[in-house]
């Protein structure tokens, strides 16, 4: 699936929570940066178009990412190469 992205890390405050959402918060401004400055992106203003009206939705200007997450807790190596293998 193009659409998503796995992320593997740890949090060294143990609030992954917060690292993740500080991840999202920042990673979007870049990107909607990004797209706004691009004058070679055709479909630039179809994407803001789609990212303003999925943020109306929750009272925000832009939304990039989905509102939930699926966490799974990576306690041991063999929990780590199941999920992956899962993945792939």
């Amino acid at each position: 699936m193009p659409s998503h992205v796995h992320l593997i890390f740890r949090s060294r405050s143990n609030e992954p929570q917060k690292l993740l959402q500080d991840f999202k918060r920042f990673t979007a401004k870049r990107l909607l940066s990004a797209i706004r400055e691009n004058t070679q992106e055709s479909r630039k203003q179809w994407i803001l178009c789609m990212m303003g009206r999925l943020g109306r939705k929750i009272g925000q200007d832009y939304q990039f990412w989905q509102q939930h997450n699926k966490p799974i807790e990576l306690w041991s190596v063999d929990v780590i190469d199941q999920t992956i293998l899962l993945e792939v």
